[in-house]
């Protein structure tokens, strides 16, 4: 804030922030350089599965709300249907006793 940039640090943990992801592992110094080289640690593949669970439950829930929301659709689709029927059928009693 001091120095006008527009990036925030938020200290809690993602638990408290409300967010249901799955942290990293820091790597230190020592494993950064070692991955930067080309060479595959622990901790780095560590990391890249957790980035790899984080993406497939992003999209898993993004299919879920997309579910959720053709539901709802098809729901309001059938009271509309469920009403025409019945004020079809509410106009034709009286014109068969006619």
């Amino acid at each position: 804030e001091a120095n006008d940039r527009p990036e925030r640090v938020d200290l809690r943990s993602y638990a408290r922030q409300g967010l249901d992801i799955i942290p990293t592992v820091h790597e230190g110094a020592a494993v950064r350089q070692m991955e930067k080289r080309g060479i595959q640690t622990n901790i780095g593949n560590l990391n890249r599965e957790i980035r790899a669970a984080n993406s497939l439950m992003k999209s898993i829930r993004q299919l879920i709300h997309n579910l959720k929301g053709w539901i709802a659709e098809l729901g309001e689709k059938r009271k509309e249907l469920l009403a025409q029927k019945a004020a079809e059928e509410a106009t034709l009693l009286p014109n068969l006793l006619m």
